[in-house]
């Protein structure tokens, strides 16, 4: 009975959310012109949001995190609806995801390291 207890306590604890940790300021590794900042994006709307910067463009985001895929709404966008893209978080400052913008010379799948 008690090799239960540290299984209840175990159980018991907050887990985070992989959106909790998307936060502050994060730039594509390949060619470092891109940039995703999870902080802007809380400014302009109460959904969770993300201010995107790739030369000479910027937009605003709304996005869903899934399993292994996110869900991204461009807020400037007529269309109203998410389109899903492939998402995978390394480690706590990196993520790859679809290539969603879709920039010349970068492949299909690119990694964001967070900078701030």
């Amino acid at each position: 009975m008690l090799f239960l207890i540290p299984l209840f306590a175990i159980s018991a604890c907050k887990k985070e959310t992989a959106s909790e940790n998307l936060v502050g300021l994060w730039i594509e590794t390949t060619m470092r012109l891109d940039t995703i900042d999870f902080d802007n994006g809380r400014l302009y709307s109460s959904t969770p949001s993300f201010d995107f910067r790739s030369q000479p463009y910027r937009s605003l985001y709304n996005y869903s995190l899934q399993t292994d895929s996110i869900r991204l709404r461009s807020i400037f966008s007529s269309y109203s609806g998410f389109y899903s893209y492939f998402y995978r978080r390394e480690e706590s400052r990196r993520f790859t995801i679809d290539n969603f913008y879709n920039r010349p010379g970068l492949p299909a799948r690119i990694r964001f390291e967070r900078i701030r």
